[in-house]
């Protein structure tokens, strides 16, 4: 109960479950199971959910635009950029997504689909600028760890008891952060492939693109579950 209550009292954590049964009910809507009437009661869940996310996220893009002003120029100019082009993305998105809501709750007259395909088309923009920062960052831990295995396999028959603590460590510490990268990378590829569908008017309740929806949210739910806090951390 402890670990639920700090999942719920975190407004992006909150959003994350919502998400997840969000997209379970598209999956469930996209199966040839179920009768009409209970669809059309998980058709309206899905949406009573969507609109409480994007209240969630009103003023979100004016905490993305501090991350931007406050962030310290990094020592890698590819990272940076990435970083930065994903940040600007995402801040817009969010943007849109606002005006989208207000659209959809009624408070300027017209119709939302406009904004809410902008929101998609920048929040696509901003994933796929991550998935490369996050797939160099793969290749960048792959590489350093081949290197320092090469560089310490000469030196442990010279080493004693406190080399092999230090190398387990070592290890552990590789094999998390190396684990937390590619459950990040596969959300996003399942993030990417989930706005793609979006784009596309004739797909948004479909069998694949719950399964994709629904995984992105299970994993994004894993990584930020308190528990494994730590392995981000070290």
């Amino acid at each position: 109960m402890e670990t639920w209550s700090v999942l719920l009292a975190d407004v992006d954590k909150r959003d994350k479950i919502y998400r997840t049964i969000q997209y379970l009910c598209k999956l469930y809507c996209g199966l040839p199971y179920g009768s009409a009437e209970t669809k059309l009661g998980v058709r309206k869940l899905a949406k009573v959910l969507s609109s409480a996310r994007q209240v969630l996220r009103l003023g979100k893009s004016f905490l993305v635009w501090n991350k931007i002003r406050s962030q310290p120029k990094m020592v890698d100019p590819i990272s940076f950029s990435l970083i930065r082009l994903s940040d600007f993305s995402f801040m817009l998105y969010f943007l849109y997504d606002n005006i989208a809501w207000l659209f959809r709750s009624g408070l300027i007259v017209g119709k939302e689909k406009g904004p809410r395909r902008k929101a998609t088309e920048f929040y696509l923009s901003g994933a796929a600028f991550n998935l490369l920062e996050n797939t160099r960052q793969l290749l960048k831990i792959v590489f350093m760890e081949r290197h320092y295995s090469s560089s310490e396999h000469s030196q442990n028959e010279m080493m004693g008891e406190q080399h092999f603590s230090a190398q387990m460590k070592h290890d552990r510490i590789w094999k998390q952060r190396l684990y937390l990268t590619i459950c990040i990378c596969i959300r996003l590829i399942l993030d990417i492939i989930v706005a793609l569908n979006i784009l596309r008017d004739d797909s948004k309740d479909t069998i694949f693109n719950g399964i994709c929806g629904s995984l992105s949210s299970i994993i994004a739910f894993y990584i930020s579950w308190p528990v494994k806090k730590s392995i981000s951390s070290e």
